[in-house]
């Protein structure tokens, strides 16, 4: 829900954090088309899911 693409093979999204009060992982998608509109709050079972369907991959940065 409030993807602006459905389904596809997947693309890297960044999580920003989980919001507790609304149950929302919040994210910079960049299927959006511009900046400003790339923070983005998705249903946290409906994340799930899709993070499910990718087999739970995930790159992790770290600075040092």
């Amino acid at each position: 829900t409030g993807s602006l693409i459905t389904y596809t093979n997947g693309h890297l999204i960044v999580v920003k954090g989980y919001d507790p009060h609304t149950h929302h992982v919040l994210c910079m998608d960049p299927a959006f088309l511009s900046d400003a509109s790339t923070h983005q709050a998705y249903p946290f079972e409906e994340f799930m899911q899709a993070w499910r369907n990718r087999r739970y991959l995930s790159y992790l940065f770290q600075k040092h």
